[in-house]
């Protein structure tokens, strides 16, 4: 598919007034395929002020964040994974382990290699572990 065709009909539709919800999380979903890293942050923004009880717009935003990052000098993905996994509701957790590994392992890093905060990337690293979602 071609995804930044995608980001245009859906800003398109966006722009053409009463967007929904769901077409901020459409925009986001394709921006970030498309590796438009500031149009996704801006639609997951978006989605997070219509949605701020759902932790899906919180983990895109963090993976936005990321692509805006890549070399992690920032660490600006961090605010967005603490809060998803802040948002969680418990059977979310169980039923979305990847959503909660990504989370945890984003965040071991930027104790490990941006805070320098060892024990706290310890912690996280062993909920990383726990979580067993099959990745590592």
């Amino acid at each position: 598919m071609e995804y930044s065709r995608a980001v245009a009909v859906m800003q398109e539709k966006i722009n053409k007034g009463r967007p929904e919800s769901s077409d901020y999380f459409l925009l986001g979903k394709a921006a970030l395929k498309a590796k438009l890293w500031s149009t996704a942050d801006s639609a997951w923004a978006k989605y997070i002020e219509r949605n701020p009880e759902d932790y899906q717009g919180y983990k895109h935003r963090g993976r936005a964040k990321i692509g805006m990052d890549p070399e992690h000098q920032t660490w600006g993905a961090r605010p967005f994974f603490e809060e998803m996994l802040r948002r969680m509701k418990p059977d979310e957790m169980a039923k979305s382990p990847f959503d909660v590994e990504e989370g945890y392992f984003y965040l071991a890093f930027c104790h490990y290699y941006g805070t320098k905060d060892l024990p706290m990337a310890k912690c996280l690293f062993e909920k990383v572990s726990s979580v067993n979602a099959g990745t590592s």
